[in-house]
């Protein structure tokens, strides 16, 4: 006995979603001034990224992540990252902006000077290696033109702790830095953890092969 209603449906738009915003590098959840940071969603192909209403850099988009570069120069604290596609569909999400949140990109710690990576190709006490991270904070100028952390991290081998000869941004990579480090002696040999500490933020442990 009810009426008959009639309606016209046409071809939607996809509303984005976003299910976590973390550290490009470690995953972890919130994003650190200065650094890289992924949002997992969907329908995310095409958006354009906001963080606390400024625009955002973005390093690759694709329709479930988006990786981007944090502004430097945004307020520490709770915050908001935000995403319009071309239709002006929005999506946002809260977030936490911290000083630093060290993270290391998986695969990244090599040989120095080349692209062997020392989770597949062992190191030897001695040896130069390069770790490449993001969220450590900081930079200043340094008389040779780079930009050095402010803040120093500390490098674990395993429960070694070694001082690096630098940490800074990468040349030409905004958000992503770099640590050149000596290898110890002393360490055992076969798998190790390595991590990254600053100002009591430690990172995610990647494995490397030592021998």
């Amino acid at each position: 006995g009810a009426p008959a209603v009639s309606l016209t449906v046409t071809a939607g738009l996809a509303v984005p979603v976003i299910s976590a915003v973390v550290n490009a590098a470690s995953g972890s959840p919130g994003i650190a001034a200065g650094g890289l940071a992924t949002i997992y969603g969907v329908n995310l192909s095409g958006a354009g990224v906001f963080v606390n209403g400024a625009a955002a850099s973005l390093l690759y988009a694709g329709p479930t992540q988006i990786n981007f570069y944090v502004p430097s120069t945004t307020a520490l604290g709770p915050g908001t990252v935000a995403l319009t596609l071309p239709s002006g569909l929005r999506a946002s999400a809260a977030v936490t902006v911290a000083t630093v949140q060290p993270g290391i990109f998986n695969g990244a710690v090599l040989h120095a000077g080349s692209t062997l990576s020392a989770a597949s190709t062992p190191v030897s006490a001695g040896d130069w290696i390069e770790i490449y991270c993001t969220g450590l904070g900081p930079t200043q100028a340094a008389a040779n033109g780079l930009a050095m952390s402010t803040v120093t991290p500390a490098v674990y081998f395993g429960a070694t702790r070694v001082m690096p000869a630098f940490s800074g941004l990468a040349p030409g990579f905004p958000g992503l830095y770099q640590i050149d480090v000596q290898v110890p002696s002393g360490l055992n040999p076969g798998t190790l953890p390595l991590l990254i500490a600053t100002c009591a933020a430690y990172s995610n442990a990647v494995s490397i092969l030592v021998k």
